[in-house]
């Protein structure tokens, strides 16, 4: 095979390993949107409920108050994984790179532009190429967008852990509250 032959396989495959990449960056966006919307909800509920309350000097509504602000945390985290760290800084080469998935975004945002090129080339049998520029900047896009997806699912995971605590606080001071009531 030519040169330009083993330049667009290359590129071709980096261009799909991005493309997949891509599609989970914009599955854990979509996660964090519905679990955003579902807990300003529950938010605007719990404003609405203190401005009805009459009796501020309640137990029971000191209680809620207290149940309200458990729903911050999803926030917050949910928050947090909008604001990316967004940085391409070559990282330091990793030391077992035997059986790594060229697909999978929490293996690959522990390894360099370069080695990540390395390993995809070995893996589609490619031992040479021409443009190594162009291949080393969509490696390198892979490996920092591998990382944003990373980040992304870390803080969906802490804030839909959080919201499940929060709800089922809630459910069971809620179920409390009406057997005292």
């Amino acid at each position: 095979m030519e040169a330009k032959e083993f330049n667009k396989i290359a590129y071709d495959s980096l261009m799909d390993i991005h493309k997949h990449i891509f599609e989970q960056l914009k599955y854990a966006e979509t996660k964090n949107h519905i679990l955003l919307t579902i807990n300003i909800a529950i938010i605007v509920m719990f404003i609405r409920y203190f401005f009805m309350v009459e009796n501020k000097f309640d137990l029971f509504y000191w209680w809620y108050v207290t149940n309200f602000s458990f729903f911050v945390l999803p926030v917050y985290f949910i928050l947090k994984a909008f604001f990316p760290k967004l940085n391409n800084a070559e990282k330091q080469q990793a030391s077992n790179t035997e059986n790594i998935n060229i697909y999978f975004f929490e293996q690959i945002k522990s390894l360099s532009s370069l080695q990540y090129l390395k390993i995809v080339k070995t893996a589609i049998g490619i031992k040479r190429t021409t443009n190594k520029r162009q291949l080393c900047n969509l490696s390198n896009q892979i490996v920092v967008l591998s990382d944003i997806t990373s980040s992304k699912h870390f803080y969906y995971k802490k804030a839909f852990n959080s919201f499940i605590i929060a709800s089922g606080f809630f459910i069971v001071s809620y179920i409390l509250t009406i057997g005292v009531l």
